[in-house]
């Protein structure tokens, strides 16, 4: 998800400071406990009210979400499957 900031963050906030300010900002939040946890939707919505709504849609985060919980739930499925046959 990080990655994937980057650019929309350096064209909504070019001045290094404000946006080194927010990169801080987002690692000292809580973000990554609630994707340990898997509250993707939490951590998307604490995302945006630390990097706005315009960063986080650019960035395309909703979808990559998406992404990794069918990633996620089809690992699963398969683990179970050849435990399980």
């Amino acid at each position: 998800w990080m990655a994937a900031m980057r650019k929309p963050m350096s064209i909504r906030y070019p001045d290094f400071d404000v946006r080194k300010g927010i990169w801080y900002a987002i690692v000292d939040s809580d973000v990554l406990e609630l994707l340990k946890e898997e509250r993707t939707e939490d951590a998307v919505q604490r995302l945006i009210a630390l990097a706005g709504q315009e960063v986080v849609a650019n960035a395309k985060i909703g979808r990559a979400a998406s992404r990794a919980r069918v990633h996620r739930t089809r690992v699963q499925l398969e683990a179970a499957e050849e435990k399980y046959p």
